[in-house]
């Protein structure tokens, strides 16, 4: 269930593959994406909307575009409908 995959991404008028995987975490889970040379993590949160978590001490705070975000975040939506 934990293999790796890649994510399609439509984001500034380009397809962008994204390494993911799938994690499990009891009764819910995460996607483990690599972005930009680090990783974030996607996950519902209490109203079922998906949030983005980066790692303390990531790289990736405050320079990732969130425009990206919002594009990895539709892509998942819609392979989950």
């Amino acid at each position: 269930m934990n293999e790796p995959f890649y994510i399609t991404v439509l984001h500034k008028g380009a397809e962008i593959n994204l390494p993911a995987q799938l994690e499990l975490l009891g009764y819910t889970y995460r996607f483990r994406i690599t972005v930009e040379g680090g990783e974030i993590f996607i996950e519902k949160d209490e109203e079922g909307e998906y949030r983005v978590i980066l790692p303390a001490g990531s790289k990736l705070n405050g320079t990732i575009d969130t425009t990206l975000l919002q594009a990895i975040i539709s892509s998942i939506k819609t392979i989950l409908a």
